[in-house]
């Protein structure tokens, strides 16, 4: 944190536009440190049960108010949602599945240390919301990030490697019989995807936008190595190497 904020003091195309980043940092140190104490002195588990069920109520509002978009084609607020992606109480933004896939590990982190004897219930029906709201709003990343945490949950529940196997068997065959129910996420997560990997021309990079981004950066990378150009100096940065992306595109 510390180097981050000196590295834009000194060296940043512009220091108060990296600072907008660097500055709130902060908030991750401290969360850390929340964490930290709600783990250490909640002997009772009482916090911890708040934070759980509270989550719980969110995911519910969350389920209700995006079938109610995915309906109407407006959430409860009137807020529409393009492109197949609902984006329930976020509105314009869609970012309800990237939301829910970085506070499930917490929950589920939560969970393990209620350690109740209906935890399995618990953790599958968390799983379950997550998986139709991350689909609803059919970001990739979310997805992605979803994947990883049930393979590790499987991996933590599994007695033998056979049984996790077979349970990642049977989680891929749920997922695909999900995402068979809702189209958009389909087109998206799926169809888009493998068209986006067609169109690149190096295995490194998922496709051909993605391969022009990478480029630039290690054009912007080997001119500042060591220090960079600061944090959010990509998006004014870019047009400076033009004529060098051109010239790969030609």
């Amino acid at each position: 944190y510390l180097f981050l904020n000196l590295n834009t003091f000194f060296f940043s195309f512009d220091t108060k536009i990296s600072l907008k980043s660097t500055l709130p940092y902060i908030r991750l140190i401290l969360f850390s440190f929340i964490i930290f104490k709600i783990f250490q002195n909640d002997n009772n588990k009482k916090i911890i049960n708040i934070f759980v069920f509270s989550y719980l109520f969110l995911l519910i509002i969350l389920l209700l108010d995006s079938i109610l978009q995915l309906k109407t084609g407006k959430n409860i607020f009137g807020n529409p949602y393009y492109s197949g992606r609902i984006t329930s109480l976020f509105a314009e933004e869609q970012i309800m599945g990237s939301f829910v896939s970085k506070i499930l590990p917490i929950i589920l982190s939560f969970l393990y240390v209620l350690n109740s004897k209906n935890n399995r219930y618990y953790i599958i029906f968390f799983l379950s919301i997550n998986l139709i709201l991350i689909l609803l709003s059919s970001e990739r990343i979310a997805l992605v990030q979803y994947i990883f945490i049930v393979f590790f949950v499987l991996y933590i529940e599994s007695k033998n490697l056979k049984i996790f196997f077979s349970s990642i068997l049977v989680f891929l065959i749920v997922l695909l019989v999900a995402l068979n129910f809702y189209t958009p996420g389909m087109d998206r997560i799926k169809d888009a995807t493998l068209d986006q990997i067609k169109s690149s021309t190096t295995i490194m990079a998922p496709s051909y936008r993605h391969e022009l981004h990478y480029t630039t950066a290690l054009f912007m990378f080997l001119d500042k190595p060591i220090f960079g150009n600061g944090i959010k100096s990509f998006r004014y940065k870019c047009s400076d190497y033009d004529n060098l992306i051109q010239d790969k595109i030609i």
